[in-house]
């Protein structure tokens, strides 16, 4: 009997041995799916009548005309591929479009609409949602789910996030284990926030968490806008409608959705929009009169009267921006410069260091031309459309700060990273977004080698993580 008992015990013991390692590979293989969606969704941006920037492997933006499908002057948002970065889906105010470019079948979503977001499914690589935000007294947000494989969802072609009047203005924060993202937009003329849920594998849960927090934005559709650092650690909330103009900063729990100790900055100017540093420790502001000027913060000297006195106006005032600063995957910082006229931009202003401290964070006015060729010299935008108005902090986090080489690799693999790393993990993803090997990176090293040994030949995405830093990524080739 006593046999019989020890040996129960040895099965039971078994069974939880295996449920244990069954979990274990489950959320390993979860882990690679949540993975994938942050890779590279917005290294490519659209910008205008058949122009756009791209960041190849993180490095500087480069300026393209007539440079293929998409591009087109009504074009509002593109989300891209995140291993080959070609073009997987684009929105153009009315319509969702394919990678053939041709209308998708269920893609009228709402009517016309002004905004649109597109936002990765944090689990799946292959599910990505579309919010979008009808203009007009009546403006609520929509959205719909698109399948890289079967395409717009019939049943969540066009569901209505509403019925209530809501502020241009849309941004996500992403969970530190990255199975949610938060989508967070703000009521018009309220002091409400409504934060959207989007979990692995259970997708979009359409009942907000509701806030009341901060003070109240004005009455325009367009008067406000929001940012999340990159670290997941502030939100920003800009007041631009005006009388009084202001920024209000939070701090996030990205685990739960929820905003906490609002700090407000108040300005004498108009304030149009900003910008975090990749460090998220500086914080840009476009705004002021009779010119727009570019000021830094210092988010570091403590409450918001040390905030304020901390504010550096970079040699760059000019009556041309236009756009609303984005944090590109080279971890600059690009501003739209208008040309005089309604609302075209010829060229994009930069803030090459934007993690040195005052004028160590080089200006260039003179930035990033666009040529366009077949159309003039000058773009057609839609006012502040362009570059990509919405990507999580992981997406647009200074990300790609990371050097491969040689490529294609034969035998090893060199990285060298912007930074000093302790208790690193750099983690090798195939193609199809499936983990495949980690390695410890050496500690206080900047570059190391690594070598091939049973990887087969093909791309794959390496990543290094670690608590010090946002997610370093870069794509390489094994031949």
């Amino acid at each position: 009997m006593l046999g019989g008992t020890a040996q129960a015990t040895r099965v039971v013991e078994e069974l939880r041995r295996t449920a244990w390692i069954l979990g274990i590979l489950a959320f390993t293989a979860f882990r690679a799916a949540a993975q994938i969606h942050g890779l590279h969704y917005w290294d490519h941006w659209q910008v205008g009548d058949q122009v756009s920037v791209i960041f190849p492997n993180g490095q500087a933006g480069v300026a393209q005309s007539d440079v293929g499908l998409a591009h087109r002057e009504v074009t509002r948002e593109t989300v891209c591929d995140p291993v080959t970065g070609d073009i997987l889906f684009s929105f153009a105010g009315d319509s969702i479009r394919g990678a053939d470019n041709l209308v998708m079948p269920h893609s009228a979503i709402g009517g016309f609409t002004e905004y649109a977001h597109w936002i990765a499914h944090p689990g799946d690589a292959k599910i990505y949602y579309l919010f979008v935000n009808t203009y007009g007294l009546t403006s609520a947000w929509h959205c719909a789910t698109v399948h890289r494989d079967s395409g717009i969802l019939p049943s969540e072609a066009d569901m209505p996030l509403g019925p209530y009047a809501s502020n241009a203005a849309l941004d996500a924060i992403s969970s530190p284990n990255g199975t949610t993202t938060w989508v967070v937009t703000h009521d018009i003329h309220s002091d409400v926030f409504r934060s959207y849920r989007i979990t692995s594998p259970s997708g979009l849960d359409t009942v907000p968490v509701v806030q009341h927090i901060g003070p109240s934005t004005g009455f325009s559709p367009l008067g406000a806008y929001m940012r999340s650092s990159p670290d997941n650690s502030r939100f920003a909330l800009v007041n631009v409608d005006g009388n009084p103009y202001w920024i209000t900063l939070f701090d996030i729990d990205p685990t739960a959705g929820v905003l906490s100790n609002p700090m407000q900055l108040p300005f004498a100017h108009e304030v149009h929009g900003a910008e975090f540093s990749p460090s998220s420790r500086y914080l840009y502001v476009i705004g002021g009169q009779p010119k727009n000027v570019i000021t830094q913060f210092d988010l570091a000297a403590g409450d918001s009267a040390a905030i304020l006195q901390s504010a550096v106006v970079l040699p760059m005032d000019t009556n041309r921006f236009k756009e609303i600063p984005r944090l590109g995957t080279d971890g600059r910082i690009y501003i739209g410069m208008d040309i005089g006229f309604t609302e075209q931009v010829d060229r994009y202003a930069r803030i090459l260091d934007p993690d040195q401290a005052a004028l160590a964070c080089n200006t260039d006015t003179t930035g990033l031309v666009f040529p366009n060729y077949s159309h003039g010299p000058f773009i057609w935008n839609y006012w502040p459309f362009t570059p990509s108005y919405m990507s999580t902090p992981e997406y647009r986090a200074a990300a790609n700060r990371l050097r491969a080489w040689p490529v294609p690799a034969s035998n090893q693999l060199n990285i060298e990273l912007g930074v000093e790393l302790d208790k690193a993990t750099v983690s090798w993803m195939d193609a199809a977004g499936r983990l495949v090997r980690t390695d410890e990176w050496p500690t206080h090293m900047r570059t190391a080698t690594f070598y091939r040994e049973a990887l087969r030949a093909g791309s794959y995405v390496v990543e290094v993580r670690s608590v010090q830093s946002v997610p370093l990524r870069a794509k390489v080739i094994l031949e």
